[in-house]
């Protein structure tokens, strides 16, 4: 089991031979509130990584410092 994961690109040539694949991909949420779409034919979707909202936030709390006037 993984906390977190590379997201799944696809190779240049697969796209290249299939241009409809352009149309697929994932949607990240901004901090507007707005999504923004990735290709997974777009070469930089590979080096993305993927994390449950959950991990994400255990994570963040077992790093960051505890908010002054909390325990």
């Amino acid at each position: 089991m993984a906390t977190t994961w590379l997201n799944n690109g696809l190779p240049a040539d697969v796209c290249a031979r299939e241009p409809s694949l352009q149309n697929y991909g994932f949607y990240r949420k901004l901090n507007t509130g707005n999504y923004e779409f990735i290709s997974f034919c777009d070469p930089k979707s590979q080096e993305w990584i993927a994390v449950y909202q959950d991990d994400f936030y255990k994570i963040l709390n077992a790093l960051l410092p505890a908010k002054s006037g909390s325990k």
